[in-house]
C-alpha cells in the first residue's frame, strides 16, 4: 500500500461523517482508512458502520479509555503499515480536486515529508516546491507552523523512527507529539514537497483550549530543538517571525497567574528571544498599556489580581 489514512476522533460524529463522506466521494476512496475512536460516547460507532461497505479497506479501532489526542496520534503512527502515513483530524475541511502531484511523489518513495495543508488563507504561494526546511524558511514559508498542524503532514512511515515516537510520547503533555519527528526533518535538512493545491484547511472555531495554554505548549515544544537559534526560529515562526504584542501580553498574564509559568516564561525569553522582545517584556511602561486590555482578556477575577501586580511594578 502506498498511502494509509488515519482519522483521530472523539465525540464529533457529525464532523467525522463529513470527513468520511468527503474521502469516499474522492479519488482517494480506494485507500485504506482507519478511524481511531478515543472512547466516544456519542454515535461515532454507528456513523462508522455506514461507511464499512463503501471503502475497500476500512477499520475502526476504539480505545477502551480516552488516551488523549497526542497518544491517539502516536497510535496511528505505530499501526501504519503503508509506505506513507497521513493522520487526519475529524473536523477539518478537505479538497481532493488536485492530488495527482502528491501521488507522483509518493510513488517515487524518496521524499520523507509532504505538506498539504494550513489554516485558512487566501492563496498557496509555495505550490509544488521541493526544498529543505531551511530553504523554505528563508523563502518565507512557515515550516514549523504548518508542521504543527497535524493533517498538513504526509510522511514516509519508516522515517518516523522509534526515537521520534518515544520523544513524541514525552511531549504529549505539550500537545505536540508529532513535532519531535518534524524537528528531526528540519535538523537533518531533508527535502519537503509542497502540494500544488492546499488540500486540508483547518477548522478554526470550537477549540477546547485557551490561547494562553496553547502558547505555553508551543513554547515548551520549541525547546526540544538543541540549537538556541533554532528554538527562537521555531517559536516565532507561528507568528511569521515576530512576536505580536497580543502574544506578549498573554505571556505576561501567564507570569502573573502562576509562579511556575513565570519561571518558565522568563527563562525562555531571556535564553531564546531577541533583545527587543526582552526589553519590551521588561519595560514598566509596557505594563500600563496591557492593563487596559487585561479586563477583556482574562475577566473580572484575574483583573482584580492584576491590579496588585501593576502596583508592585
Amino acid at each position: 500500500m502506498e498511502l494509509e489514512i488515519f482519522i483521530i476522533t472523539y465525540n464529533r460524529s457529525s464532523f467525522l461523517e463529513r470527513t468520511l463522506s468527503t474521502i469516499s466521494n474522492s479519488k482517494l476512496n480506494y485507500l485504506p482508512v482507519t478511524v481511531l475512536d478515543n472512547c466516544s460516547s456519542d454515535d461515532t460507532r454507528s456513523v462508522c458502520e455506514k461507511f464499512r461497505s463503501i471503502f475497500k479497506s476500512f477499520n475502526v479501532c476504539s480505545n477502551k479509555k480516552n488516551i488523549g489526542l497526542g497518544a491517539n496520534y502516536l497510535r496511528a503512527v505505530e499501526m501504519s503499515s503503508s509506505l506513507y502515513t497521513w493522520v487526519l483530524c475529524d473536523d477539518d475541511y478537505l479538497d481532493f480536486s488536485v492530488v495527482e502531484d502528491i501521488f507522483e511523489v509518493i510513488r517515487d518513495g524518496k521524499i520523507e515529508l509532504i505538506h498539504v495543508g494550513a489554516h485558512p488563507q487566501a492563496d498557496w504561494p509555495y505550490s509544488a516546491q521541493l526544498k529543505t526546511p531551511r530553504q523554505l524558511l528563508a523563502d518565507g514559508y512557515n515550516y514549523f507552523k504548518y508542521s504543527s498542524f497535524i493533517p498538513c503532514n504526509i510522511f514516509l512511515t519508516e522515517s518516523f523512527d522509534t526515537h521520534s515516537i518515544r520523544e513524541g510520547y514525552n511531549n504529549v503533555v505539550n500537545a505536540y507529539p508529532h513535532m519531535p519527528f518534524f524537528f528531526k526533518i528540519f535538523q537533518e535538512n531533508k527535502l519537503v514537497y509542497i502540494s500544488k493545491r492546499q488540500i486540508v484547511t483547518a477548522r478554526t472555531d470550537g477549540q477546547s483550549y485557551a490561547w494562553q495554554q496553547w502558547i505555553l505548549w508551543w513554547l515548551q515544544t520549541s525547546k526540544l530543538l538543541s540549537n538556541p537559534e533554532d528554538v527562537r526560529l521555531a517559536f516565532l515562526d507561528q507568528w511569521g517571525g515576530e512576536l505580536p504584542d497580543e502574544i506578549l501580553e498573554y505571556l505576561v498574564i501567564l507570569c502573573m497567574d502562576n509562579k511556575e509559568h513565570r519561571r518558565i516564561i522568563q527563562g525562555f525569553i531571556e535564553d531564546y528571544l531577541p533583545r527587543a522582545v526582552k526589553q519590551k517584556f521588561a519595560k514598566k511602561n509596557f505594563l500600563p498599556q496591557m492593563k487596559r486590555s487585561v479586563h477583556s482578556i482574562i475577566g473580572d477575577a484575574l483583573y482584580s489580581k492584576s491590579k496588585r501586580f501593576f502596583k508592585k511594578s
